[in-house]
């Protein structure tokens, strides 16, 4: 029998398995490594931008998207630089991709200081030179001072007086030094010049050396600055690139509901209307939202979104010793309205009944501490700043010696204005910062006019050390006049959630938009609405004897019109502004569009008292109102006249014998007559309309108005 058994294979087998069996473990182990390995990035908030704002009432939740590299195995991912106030609870995180996962989240709030080295080294530069050239020019004031007074000692020897004999001061023999007599007058008039000369210089120098000791004195310490970082741990199981989602919520930002009307006439009773919806958007949130697409929402994200959550009580022993030492610990400012929720509050009131103090300190202990990060600061940058804090601090002494050394006239005219100008400067721009953030923006834009000014009268060369502060009065000023010009629509405007009647509506701008981070409004375009309008007139001649043009139309749309103010134009003509109120599908509204001249109305009054009977005892008092309507208008006008008859409160006082003269439109129980009427154009219309009033005698007849509601 053949066998097919090769001996070289039976050999080579074991080897075979062997290999193979390397291989794999090797493979094993290659993924094992990769796995622990972590590879660590940082992904700049300029690598990950704000894509879409949400806007509610009072926050706003911000989507940040952008791509990623993932290395196989693990990959952390920092993201730094985002802003203070983000909602820690809020933030999540979306990865774009099937394969790689997510891990770990942790979010950490960096306090770190920005050291402007080179800005710093610079201005150290500068103001070594300034201080050499002060001090050079010093110290040849000093000789020219001391060879004056050497020149003014000099007095020369008559004859016969003995030149050898010691005189204080030293004296010149007239009859050996004739000849140098012209050379010593020549020397002290050369002398006089010099000083005279000297001292603009050491005026400039002066100026020149204030101005560097005050650009100097800006890098004497570092900012300080807090912003969080949120930390990413993806494993991915192979080299990809993914897209990242991050999205979170932030307080101070908002949006207003606020429109504009154009309300063009096309005939006398039509017109057609365009209304414009806008938002009012706050941003203070502390970061740019740079051509983001943007959301508003009616909806409150607190009620109609987050499920409350039960935290766990935690309770523990502390003696009385702690308990006086924490007491005596200065309390920590709170960190604003989102810092603690209730639920935290109600924890700490409620069994242990812990002082506000104690409270304080159990939080930042064991809650803040460990989320807190401090930002190493380069060694170099620490030394920089240290040593020009200590040159700052021996130019001012220099500076101030030098002040008292040399105190004439001629050496301070230019540098005190410098001075005065710097110290107006400084003052100017911290009272425009107090008045901008107090909303008194008049007051700060005058203070901006004023850093203006001073800084228009620094000289040149001077003034490019000041261009930031004054960009900033420049910004803060336009500011200001935006926001005091729409103080009529800013104090009318309603949070969109108190006019939304419960519901949630979205409006979206149609273009993307860019809202920076200022104490300002922003207007944003949503849309617009056409419509149809008609056109009557209205009057109350009891309150007015005007007639007054009033617009009426519905709205069209299935979105309500949300309460906030409204800018109305008539035929291009500003009539003011109004506040209206939450409007639905369909529902009518009004214009107001101010008084028409072209239509006179008058009133007036007559009444007279009888008795009803001798033995009746009673009084009867009689009424009539006239009213006079003159149509002036080369057309016909369509007019709604409201007048009012009494309405008896009790069975005291009886309303008999009402005639209304004309047929009217409408009557209500309150008394209130409407009157539709068409008056031709040059038209002249009259009536009048009386009733009775009949009481005893007994009583007096007291009228009071009842308002309940208006018109």
């Amino acid at each position: 029998m053949t066998s097919n058994h090769n001996p070289v294979s039976r050999f080579l087998r074991p080897r075979f398995f062997i290999v193979i069996t390397g291989l794999l473990f090797s493979a094993t182990m290659f993924r094992l490594a990769a796995q622990e390995t972590i590879i660590d990035q940082e992904m700049s908030p300029d690598k990950l931008p704000v894509e879409s704002v949400t806007l509610y009432g009072n926050m706003a939740e911000v989507l940040r998207s952008g791509s990623v590299d993932l290395h196989t195995g693990k990959n952390r991912i920092s993201i730094p630089d985002l802003p203070q106030k983000l909602l820690d609870a809020t933030v999540t995180v979306t990865i774009d991709a099937k394969d790689p996962e997510l891990r770990k989240l942790e979010i950490m709030e960096v306090h770190k200081k920005i050291y402007q080295s080179e800005e710093a080294k610079k201005a150290e530069t500068d103001l070594k030179s300034a201080e050499a050239e002060l001090n050079n020019l010093t110290l040849e004031f000093r000789s020219l001072v001391e060879e004056s007074r050497f020149l003014e000692q000099l007095q020369f020897l008559d004859k016969g007086q003995d030149s050898t004999e010691k005189k204080n001061p030293p004296r010149l023999d007239l009859e050996y030094w004739k000849a140098s007599l012209f050379f010593f007058h020549r020397s002290y008039q050369k002398n006089q010049a010099d000083l005279n000369a000297i001292l603009p210089k050491i005026d400039t120098a002066r100026e020149n050396f204030y101005i560097a000791l005050t650009v100097a004195e800006r890098y004497k310490s570092g900012i300080q600055t807090q912003n969080k970082t949120i930390a990413l741990e993806i494993f991915s199981p192979a080299a990809s690139q993914a897209r990242i989602f991050l999205s979170y919520r932030i307080p101070d930002a908002g949006w207003f509901p606020v429109y504009l009307a154009k309300i063009n006439s096309l005939s006398g009773t039509k017109a057609h209307s365009e209304i414009e919806y806008y938002a009012f958007v706050k941003n203070e949130t502390g970061e740019n939202w740079t051509n983001a697409r943007l959301n508003f929402s009616t909806s409150d994200p607190y009620e109609s979104v987050n499920f409350p959550q039960l935290t766990s009580r935690m309770i523990k022993y502390r003696d009385r010793e702690s308990e006086k030492s924490s007491m005596k610990k200065s309390r920590r400012p709170s960190s604003g309205a989102y810092g603690k929720s209730a639920t935290m509050k109600e924890d700490m009131e409620e069994g242990l009944q812990a002082t506000p103090a104690e409270a304080e300190a159990v939080d930042d202990r064991d809650i803040q501490a460990d989320k807190i990060v401090r930002q190493h600061v380069p060694q170099s940058s620490i030394q920089q700043q240290n040593q020009i804090a200590s040159r700052t601090n021996e130019s001012k002494r220099m500076y101030s010696k030098n002040m008292s050394e040399i105190q004439d006239e001629r050496a301070r005219s230019k540098s005190r204005k410098s001075e005065e100008n710097v110290s107006r400067l400084r003052s100017s721009a911290s009272n425009m910062n107090y008045y901008y953030d107090a909303a008194r923006y008049q007051e700060a834009m005058q203070t901006s006019d004023e850093i203006i000014e001073t800084y228009n009268n620094l000289p040149p060369s001077y003034q490019k050390h000041f261009a930031h502060d004054v960009a900033h009065a420049r910004q803060v000023r336009e500011n200001s006049l935006r926001m005091s010009q729409s103080q009529d629509l800013t104090s009318r405007l309603v949070m969109p959630h108190e006019s939304s009647r419960g519901f949630d509506y979205r409006f979206v701008s149609p273009v993307k938009e860019t809202i920076p981070s200022q104490k300002v409004f922003y207007k944003v375009f949503l849309k617009k609405i056409p419509s149809d309008v008609s056109l009557f007139h209205e009057s109350v001649p009891y309150r007015s004897s005007f007639a007054f043009l009033t617009g009426e139309t519905s709205n069209p749309q299935k979105l309500p019109i949300l309460a906030g103010p409204a800018q109305i134009f008539y035929d291009n003509t500003f009539m003011g502004i109004v506040s209206m109120g939450t409007i639905s599908q369909g529902e009518t509204y009004r214009f107001h569009l101010g008084v028409d001249p072209n239509v006179k109305i008058k009133r007036d009054f007559s009444h007279y008292r009888k008795e009803s009977g001798i033995f009746s005892g009673s009084y009867t008092k009689q009424e009539k109102v006239k009213i006079s309507v003159h149509n002036q208008k080369g057309q016909s006008i369509d007019l709604r006249l409201y007048e009012r008859i009494p309405v008896a409160e009790n069975d005291k006082v009886e309303v008999k014998n009402v005639n209304t003269g004309l047929s009217f439109y409408s009557k209500d129980k309150n008394g209130i007559l409407q009157y539709r009427l068409s008056i031709s154009k040059n038209q002249k219309l009259e009536w009048e309309f009386s009733w009775e009033v009949e009481h005893s005698k007994d009583y007096e007849i007291i009228s009071r108005e009842a308002y309940y509601g208006g018109i």
